[in-house]
């Protein structure tokens, strides 16, 4: 809806003035309800008032008043862009499908009379009418019956060809029924118990526990990509890092932590019991480099520690310390926001690495010297939220202006969070992991699979050649070593 001061039309001004009208009575009555609430429960004040909020939102709505329903701020600076008209959606693409040609539909005999003049219909050899639809072949689980051809010799040796190389060696199940059930569950987010359910409808009578001794093999198999994983990453120049609780189950719930690190094109996770100096000294060892970091203090304490690491810190964190307490200080809030948003803005504008380091050296320092001068020059209650937020940023300003002479650093450590969505999904289904050894499962798993996706590969096709190679005794090639392999990437990235 448009703001008022750009409404022209008398008829809309009206229309708009007759809805506020509508939503100011709404509010009223909301307010009669507080008053008569008061003495009453807690719980009836909160709800009252949660309707008031609602109220008042859409009496904003009615005359145009925007919501604040994001992090995002409205650019009011800027002209709207003209929206290109929409041209509708028609049916996508799905070349990459295999065609299956079904049997050609005839007539019955009984039907091969002209309705028009009661001739015989002759087949019109070569035409035919044509249509494509998108259908699903049902899953079947099968028993397959494997023969290799037993060969003797007159001396009494006998000789066959050598079996497949197994995921579970003598197994029942294979090589493929073990990569669904790992991708079921580290990709899809779907329980064993819950894949045991499906299996059964399908036919397949199975326990949770199989499935379980099938994942297990598997990890022991592609252990190694991630350990080569980790080492490859922990030599990068720039890495995110961030931390999230991860539930494990013994005799009592213990909230363990998932370290996740991670940079363009790939991402690790050890899952540690804590979230101190040591577990994170564990995991990112003695890295030399760039570390894009939140304010979480063991990364300080850290720093301190090694010549060689230095922190960055997180602009994103920075402007949620603002917005916190954007209800008590409008004013100085706003300023600092819209500072913290051009600083955004210039980064969107960069068009190469290069044009980046640029205008970071110009106008992106140019900002950060107006956001100091706030710092420095506007004055805050000690003990106040303002004062907080303000201090938070001046004990990390070395940190926070790291990214002006380095474009490989992020402003933000964002790209890390978002790269703890799978394993957080994960973590809600199924509550974590049932023992120390499930951890190490999924720390695995989560690695492979995530970071497959970063590099914009198909994970179930990577996970495929990742077991292939690992039975055929070669060493496992990480994600962004066959990123350039047309048949591994996902559709979408093609």
């Amino acid at each position: 809806m448009r703001p008022l001061d750009q409404v022209q039309d008398p008829e809309e001004l009206r229309a708009r003035a007759r809805a506020a009208e509508a939503s100011l009575v709404e509010l009223t009555d909301r307010l009669d309800r507080v008053f008569r609430t008061l003495g009453k429960s807690e719980a009836e004040k909160q709800q009252v008032l949660a309707e008031v909020r609602a109220a008042a939102e859409r009496a904003g709505r009615a005359v145009g008043v925007p919501g604040h329903s994001s992090e995002k701020r409205p650019h009011t600076d800027k002209k709207p862009k003209e929206k290109q008209p929409q041209t509708g959606h028609g049916p996508t693409e799905q070349t990459h499908l295999p065609v299956v040609e079904e049997p050609v539909q005839k007539l019955d005999e009984a039907d091969c009379t002209c309705p028009k003049c009661g001739e015989a219909l002759e087949e019109w050899e070569g035409h035919f009418e044509e249509s494509e639809e998108i259908d699903v072949v049902v899953r079947q689980h099968v028993r397959k019956l494997k023969r290799r051809q037993k060969y003797r010799c007159s001396c009494g040796q006998i000789e066959s060809p050598l079996a497949e190389p197994r995921v579970v060696p003598g197994g029942r199940y294979s090589n493929e029924f073990a990569l669904q059930v790992a991708v079921n569950k580290h990709l899809d987010h779907l329980p064993l118990e819950r894949q045991v359910r499906m299996m059964e409808r399908e036919g397949l009578e199975v326990t949770s526990q199989t499935l379980w001794d099938q994942e297990l093999a598997l990890y022991r198999l592609l252990k190694s990509a991630k350990d080569r994983l980790k080492e490859y990453l922990l030599h990068r120049p720039v890495l995110g890092v961030d931390e999230t609780r991860w539930p494990v189950f013994g005799k009592e719930t213990k909230n363990w932590t998932m370290w996740c690190v991670a940079d363009q094109y790939g991402v690790f996770y050890d899952i540690l019991e804590g979230r101190g100096g040591e577990q994170a000294q564990a995991v990112l060892k003695d890295y030399q480099g760039q570390l894009m970091v939140d304010g979480y203090v063991v990364y300080e304490w850290l720093a301190r520690g090694s010549l060689g690491l230095l922190l960055a810190f997180c602009w994103a964190h920075v402007r949620r310390h603002f917005q916190e307490i954007e209800t008590s200080f409008p004013v100085e809030v706003k300023q600092v926001l819209d500072l913290i948003g051009q600083l955004f803005a210039i980064e969107k504008e960069a068009t190469s690495v290069e044009d980046l380091a640029e205008k970071r050296r110009t106008k992106s320092r140019a900002v950060t010297e107006e956001i100091y001068r706030f710092l420095t020059t506007t004055p805050s209650t000690p003990g106040s939220g303002l004062r907080k937020a303000m201090s938070y940023v001046a004990n990390r300003w070395t940190g926070l202006t790291r990214f002006l002479d380095n474009p490989a650093i992020p402003l933000t450590n964002n790209a890390t969070e978002r790269a703890q969505r799978g394993p957080v999904v994960g973590r809600k289904v199924f509550y974590g992991s049932h023992s120390k050894q499930g951890t190490e499962v999924a720390a695995v798993f989560y690695s492979l699979v995530e970071s497959a996706k970063l590099c914009g590969l198909n994970p179930v096709a990577y996970l495929r050649i990742a077991m292939n190679t690992a039975l055929a005794g070669e060493q496992i090639p990480l994600p962004h070593e066959v990123m350039g392999r047309e048949d591994l990437r996902l559709i979408s990235s093609n």
